[in-house]
């Protein structure tokens, strides 16, 4: 009993600290080019905002479609086992973060455009940690369990996600679906239960009010996913492919969950001749 006492004053004055630390920043923001703007107040109103690769137009990589797709290829030979298998290995797999940097750096550096930090930041409302990007397929394997059951992520109290489809994603394959936070979700809502489906959430929240994202290949989402419930629909008629960038503060409420996304460590030596003082700083400061 004593020890639980403890851990919820410890997780409280985490909590504390870590909002009047946001709200000491705010004056300290980057400013915003007038479509970020836009972007930052869907996230504050909605939890979400959708738009294209065209439309951002990331000026330090503006091939990433590009050279995505060619990744795409090594990806989807690397998980054929697991399809074969997909009924056993869950929702989905991924291309091997060290292949995925080492061969493609292009789309890791395209996380740390000054432009993509700035929108984190504001997002967050405090300097981010870059968690680094993940190369996903999602099965089409009509299971709801793993990312396709409604989840905050909980790796932050503010965590940013950056959904890049890679190829044409309707309503039944895949596509990322959330509850808007007008809603004033919480798992509180939900009675202790952790594992939240659709008939569950459908309880709660009315079906009509889900909010999903199909989109064409190239569509971005960008998401407060620490605020948001969200979760990727079920795929029934199609697989997804999609890049997945993650963003926190740099005191991350949950620090080890945070530093399995990607195994930067390996790439010190090597990203210190590549990167600006503040890319470092997004990837390593925080570790």
């Amino acid at each position: 009993m004593l020890n639980r006492v403890r851990a919820k004053l410890d997780r409280d004055l985490h909590s504390t600290k870590y909002y009047i630390h946001r709200l000491s920043n705010r004056s300290y923001l980057p400013p915003l080019f007038p479509l970020d703007r836009e972007i930052i107040r869907d996230i504050q109103t909605k939890g979400v905002h959708l738009t294209s690769l065209e439309k951002l137009d990331i000026a330090s990589v503006p091939d990433l479609e590009q050279i995505a797709n060619q990744a795409a290829h090594r990806l989807v030979f690397a998980t054929s086992a697991q399809v074969d298998q997909k009924e056993a290995s869950g929702c989905f797999a991924e291309l091997d973060p060290i292949d995925l940097m080492t061969q493609y750096p292009e789309i890791f550096r395209w996380g740390l455009d000054p432009r993509i930090l700035n929108i984190a930041e504001n997002c967050i409302g405090l300097p981010p940690a870059y968690l680094g990007v993940s190369f996903r397929r999602s099965f089409a394997n009509q299971r709801q369990v793993g990312t396709h059951l409604w989840h905050l992520d909980a790796e932050d109290y503010h965590v940013v996600r950056i959904i890049v489809y890679l190829n044409n994603v309707d309503l039944a394959g895949g596509a990322f679906e959330y509850i808007p936070r007008s809603h004033r979700l919480s798992y509180r809502s939900f009675k202790g239960i952790d594992s939240i489906a659709d008939q569950q959430m459908q309880r709660v929240i009315p079906a009509d009010k889900w909010k999903a994202c199909p989109g064409k290949a190239g569509t971005v989402i960008i998401a407060n996913t620490g605020q948001t419930f969200h979760h990727g629909k079920v795929s029934v008629n199609q697989e997804r492919l999609a890049l997945i960038y993650a963003y926190t503060s740099r005191q991350p409420k949950d620090l080890e969950l945070a530093k399995t996304h990607c195994p930067t460590e390996k790439f010190r030596e090597c990203l210190a001749e590549q990167l600006s003082e503040r890319e470092l700083s997004c990837v390593y400061d925080w570790r």
